[in-house]
């Protein structure tokens, strides 16, 4: 279900957009990082919308381009739910 504040009804205001547009869910809580805005391949579901002069042309599933993405620049350990660090000394201990 969607959240209330994203919903905007009986508007009929035509947005004369051009261009595309990612939307994501389902992101991976491991790969956050506190900078801003959160990268496309951080989410397990990604849709590209192409929008020609405010109306939805087309619907793209970018999902398995971004699950490529992530097995090309992130370590495995990340993808893991729980990992650990494991600290040595200079002694070895």
């Amino acid at each position: 279900m969607a959240h209330p504040s994203a919903i905007y009804g009986e508007l009929n205001y035509l947005v004369e957009f051009t261009g595309s547009l990612l939307v994501a869910n389902n992101f991976i809580k491991n790969l956050y990082v506190h900078l801003g805005f959160q990268s496309a391949y951080k989410y397990e579901e990604v849709h590209e919308l192409i929008f020609e002069s405010g109306y939805l042309m087309q619907s793209i599933n970018r999902s398995e381009e971004m699950a490529e993405i992530r097995q090309k620049i992130i370590p495995p350990f990340y993808l893991y739910d729980q990992w650990h660090l494991i600290w040595r000394g200079k002694d070895g201990s």
